[in-house]
């Protein structure tokens, strides 16, 4: 149709072409010459054909044109059309052998398998020896559970109603030795835990464990991995607002103490809130300003100071966000219980830099038991805890499950599984700069190395107030009315019992404290005493014209709810 529109258009232009030669004769008062008038007609018919021509070898290159592009289209289609399908192939293939997806419809919730949100696929070779190394780690692991409860070995029965483990009946099991008495060898109640029974009472050191995940030092943290989760309902958040522990220091960074109650977290605030003089940003800061429209310093205990929010809770999350909380850079310290709520107050330009305390599970969970016995400021408090011994604190709804690995992995409620531990472990070795109790004085040190924070109020008291609270504590009960139980012991294993996960994870936290002191290890040692000033020397001296200057004149609780003395 297009080649005819052409010939057409061309054989109208040509006729009018010759009537118009012919005119211009006429006007001009010429005639037509005569072999011209004659001839006429052949002129225009070969004039014609001349056209007809042309218009021939015009359709025959556009036919030409279109059959090469047509050629190039299908070589193309060709060789991308076995290279798309050999693309998919490969990729589903190795979605399947690799990360066993389930339901290729949604691939979004494929969480660390395939894929991870917009991250795109994760294939390596690293994911797959993780994956293999763990299924066969678990069917070690089964085959030696099944192995010490056959044969001449009793059934266990447990029931575990809202945490509460009773152990109906419980009898020796043959150990692979076949040495120990049965005294020695009474069974923790099983709760489907990958872990054999002297891994959970402590009696075996999990190092040589394969299943564990080896912590590594600052350099190779960078190529920390995130965990193959067997549920895919199960989501490991990014925290993007909280740095790397192993990241260098940043001017902009916020201090941000992750609290674990009974870890000796109270003393370390009053460290460094009353000695070091820091403002802190914790749930004292809102006593009588709680419907503060903007965020200032306000005076708390004594001459502590505190930033008018509370970190504690979502709410106050919240509200100290839209208070502008991470730009103003008010607090030196903010206290939080919470790991992934308080990922939402800070910035990508304003990062918080996690710092936390840790206590061996059994010896922080009969500090529990001791502190509730006289709390009765506690929401929690009941007369039963008065009288209750360990064994009835263990088999009850109050005791305290797994509290690390809980508050690691955002699971406070609820059955943990092993998915839940590997979150815990995974954001404890990427967001946590750790501390011991056991190691008081030198858990503060690194974290006053970590920060640059040196004595510029008085160094000489300040020292004082620091070693008043390394000798004496902080809300510390003053009478222990429950020891910590001995390894073996019914009250032990029955604690180990509810601290499975957490027995584990504090081996992690041991190897952690000594790979991350190299983080710090360029300061000076006692760094809070190097270039240090005395602004307010003269001030103090004033103060303490009106009393005696000994470190029973520290009286101060950071603990806005804690009634003890220090």
């Amino acid at each position: 149709m297009r080649d005819s529109n052409i010939y057409n258009s061309t054989q109208s232009k040509t006729l009018r072409n010759s009537e118009s030669f012919e005119k211009s004769f006429y006007k001009q008062g010429k005639k037509l010459p005569r072999r011209e008038s004659k001839n006429r007609m052949f002129i225009e018919c070969d004039y014609h054909f001349n056209e007809q021509d042309q218009l021939e070898r015009i359709r025959a290159e556009y036919k030409n044109e279109i059959a090469a592009k047509k050629s190039k289209k299908f070589k193309i289609y060709l060789f991308v059309f076995p290279a798309v399908l050999a693309l998919v192939s490969i990729t589903f293939v190795i979605l399947t052998y690799l990360f066993e997806i389930e339901d290729y419809a949604d691939l979004s919730s494929v969480k660390f398998k395939g894929l991870r949100g917009a991250d795109g696929i994760a294939v390596t070779v690293k994911h797959k020896l993780m994956a293999i190394k763990s299924i066969a780690n678990q069917d070690q692991k089964d085959l030696l559970l099944n192995f010490t409860t056959t044969e001449d070995s009793s059934n266990v029965t447990t029931s575990v109603e809202s945490g509460n483990a009773t152990t109906v009946s419980s009898t020796t099991s043959v150990t692979a030795n076949n040495t120990k008495t049965a005294s020695e060898d009474k069974s923790i109640p099983s709760t489907g835990s990958i872990y054999s029974k002297e891994e959970l009472t402590g009696k075996v050191s999990s190092a040589n464990d394969n299943n564990k995940i080896e912590a590594r030092g600052p350099s190779l943290s960078l190529e920390l991995s995130a965990p193959v989760l067997s549920d895919k309902n199960l989501t490991i958040p990014d925290l993007n607002n909280l740095r790397d522990s192993w990241e260098p220091i940043n001017p902009s960074d916020h201090a941000l103490f992750l609290h674990m109650p009974k870890t000796g977290g109270t003393t370390t605030k009053n460290i460094l809130g009353v000695c070091h003089r820091k403002v802190l940003a914790s749930e004292a800061g809102i006593k009588g300003h709680a419907n503060d429209k903007e965020i200032t310093v306000v005076k708390g205990y004594g001459d502590s100071l505190f930033v008018n929010i509370d970190p504690t809770t979502p709410e106050g999350i919240k509200r100290a966000y839209d208070m502008g909380f991470a730009d103003a850079h008010l607090a030196d310290l903010t206290v939080t219980p919470k790991l992934y709520a308080i990922d939402a107050l800070f910035k990508p330009e304003s990062k918080g830099r996690v710092i936390s305390m840790f206590r061996h599970p059994i010896e922080r969970a009969t500090s529990m038991l001791n502190y509730l016995k006289y709390a009765e400021w506690e929401p929690s408090y009941i007369d039963e805890f008065k009288t209750m011994t360990l064994e009835e604190y263990t088999k009850s709804p109050y005791v305290e499950n797994n509290f690390y690995t809980r508050v690691l992995s955002n699971t406070m409620e609820g059955s943990l599984t092993n998915d839940h531990y590997n979150i815990a472990i995974y954001n404890l070795r990427r967001k946590v700069f750790v501390g011991l109790l056991d190691k008081l004085d030198e858990s503060i040190d690194r974290f006053e190395k970590l920060f640059s924070w040196n004595y510029n109020y008085n160094p000489t008291e300040q020292e004082k107030c620091r070693e008043g609270y390394l000798e004496k504590g902080a809300n510390v009960g003053k009478a222990k009315y429950i020891s910590v139980p001995e390894e073996g012991t019914e009250g032990y294993e029955l604690l180990a019992w509810q601290n499975q996960y957490d027995l584990k994870l504090y081996d992690v936290v041991l190897s952690m404290f000594e790979e991350q002191n190299s983080l710090v290890a360029a300061k000076a040692e006692e760094y809070r005493l190097v270039d240090t000033t005395c602004s307010l020397c003269e001030l103090k001296k004033e103060k303490r014209t009106q009393g005696d200057d000994d470190n029973s004149k520290i009286a101060i609780n950071l603990d806005a709810n804690v009634r003890t003395g220090i």
